[in-house]
């Protein structure tokens, strides 16, 4: 057996030591189940396996312990991708250097702290790194991505974290998504994002931006399906495009694209916003829900809007969960 999926099966317990005996695994997803407890070192001597995914269960424990682990036996040399996001691991993340082959490591939503450790600008064939929604804390420049050049996702929201990159900075890299809401990069617009000409998902809100948008912004539009720019001070004119901008001030008439819409959403989290977009992603099992908008009368700089007939949709609370 090369490839393993049991994923969305209601595992429960311990990680069964029946997986030790599957030495030739590539793959293997227990996603989305009710495992708790740590990661057994067995893991570390299955030489083959290159995708190794947890994500979305009650695995706890120290993030360091997990890597020791892991670093004990052949896999180090093997893993490409490490999936253990929405857990909950606790501590710093340690050296990660000896990862040669990692891809991707996603360990957004759960518990770990202190600084980004400096052994992942190492990592030169890591192309995503997602570490959203926890407690680090500390400042990242621009040498910490100087080996980066295969980086194409990059989730760095929702942590204490600075960005301190100079205007002039041209990135190793070229992203297409892109999320470090509520980390400290203002307060001018960022001129490196000019060189980022793959964009399709943009997350700068609550960055500390205080700028007027420069025109060359409104380029990367083309292929952008998500942008949000709430919660900054920013001001310049609104494209054609569709965006949520909450809390930035933005002047200009209503696109015209806003006929387009199938919904308008109100989404509710820790921070409500009014939002506008052609579909909706939410983060499994986050307990986010929306209510679709229809027949909704907006009122912009003291003009009525109604939108009527391109919002069909029929009020409806939806939430996500697995």
């Amino acid at each position: 057996m090369l490839h393993l999926n049991l994923g969305s099966n209601s595992l429960r317990g311990s990680i069964p030591e029946a997986f030790q005996h599957m030495v030739s695994l590539k793959s293997l997803c227990l996603s989305a189940s009710e495992l708790e407890g740590g990661i057994p070192k067995f893991f570390g001597n299955m030489c083959s396996l290159k995708k190794f995914g947890l994500p979305y269960n009650k695995l706890s424990g120290q993030f360091s312990q997990v890597i020791q682990n892991l670093s004990c036996g052949c896999v180090v040399n093997s893993l490409e991708g490490l999936y253990l996001h929405d857990n909950d691991f606790t501590g710093p993340v340690p050296h990660l250097g000896g990862f040669s082959s990692l891809e991707a490591l996603k360990l957004d939503m759960n518990r770990l702290n202190g600084t980004i450790n400096e052994s992942l600008s190492r990592l030169f064939k890591l192309k995503t790194l997602s570490f959203d929604r926890n407690s680090f804390t500390g400042v990242i420049s621009q040498t910490f991505f100087s080996n980066m050049s295969n980086l194409q996702e990059l989730f760095l929201a929702d942590n204490s974290l600075t960005l301190k990159l100079s205007d002039d900075w041209v990135p190793p890299f070229q992203l297409k998504r892109l999320s470090i809401a509520s980390c400290k990069m203002g307060p001018h617009f960022p001129k490196w994002l000019q060189t980022q000409n793959q964009l399709v998902h943009l997350h700068i809100a609550n960055v500390g931006i205080s700028d007027t948008t420069p025109d060359w912004f409104w380029d990367l539009s083309s292929k952008l399906s998500y942008l949000n720019l709430s919660n900054n001070h920013i001001n310049g004119k609104l494209p054609d495009l569709s965006l949520r901008f909450n809390g930035t001030r933005i002047g200009g008439k209503i696109p015209t694209c806003f006929n387009n819409f199938s919904a308008m959403t109100y989404e509710r989290c820790s921070n409500p916003t009014i939002g506008f977009g052609k579909y909706i992603l939410v983060p499994p099992r986050t307990g986010y829900y929306y209510k679709y908008l229809v027949n909704l009368l907006l009122t912009w700089k003291g003009s009525e809007n109604e939108y009527k007939s391109t919002l069909g949709l029929k009020s409806v609370f939806w939430k996500y969960s697995i």
